[in-house]
């Protein structure tokens, strides 16, 4: 089974995804190789206070990923929203417990994609492989780290 996890990273002050997290989407969406399954994953970032909407509810970050690769043509029912993490050790806890509890009946084996910017790529695989690896580990995996181009990110962002 082919998974493609595509990171949150910001919201703009609009309450829109960031020019660099739709690069994301993009990349997931676009290159070679076609996914049976996307996972959009972050509730928001604990780095940056999160964005409300006009009722003052926080505006996940992974409904909007979700928007936005479904304007890319991605069907609703291959986007699973993981929207308990708050940054990237979470990401990566969360989507090993999303994947054990939906896949783990269809398929043992994965090739999972990990897309996230380049300025973030070595941590998030680092992290990614510690958390899809702890014990017990039910999943057999392939992880492949696919970064996006890091246009449209702040220097204060890069800087963290």
């Amino acid at each position: 089974m082919k998974v493609a996890i595509v990171l949150g990273g910001a919201i703009d002050i609009n309450g829109e995804l960031s020019q660099y997290v739709k690069n994301r989407c993009a990349l997931a969406v676009f290159e070679d190789q076609k996914y049976d399954n996307y996972i959009a994953s972050s509730r928001y970032s604990l780095n940056i206070p999160p964005k409300l909407d006009k009722n003052h509810y926080i505006i996940y970050e992974n409904r909007k990923i979700s928007d936005h690769l479904k304007i890319l043509g991605v069907p609703s029912d291959k986007i699973i929203l993981e929207s308990s993490s708050t940054d990237t050790i979470g990401s990566a806890l969360f989507c090993r417990i999303y994947m054990q509890t939906l896949f783990l009946d269809k398929s043992h084996h994965f090739e999972i994609s990990l897309i996230t910017s380049q300025f973030h790529m070595q941590r998030a695989h680092e992290i990614f492989s510690w958390a899809f690896s702890l014990k017990p580990c039910v999943l057999k995996f392939k992880l492949q780290p696919k970064p996006a181009i890091d246009v449209g990110i702040k220097k204060e962002r890069l800087q963290h």
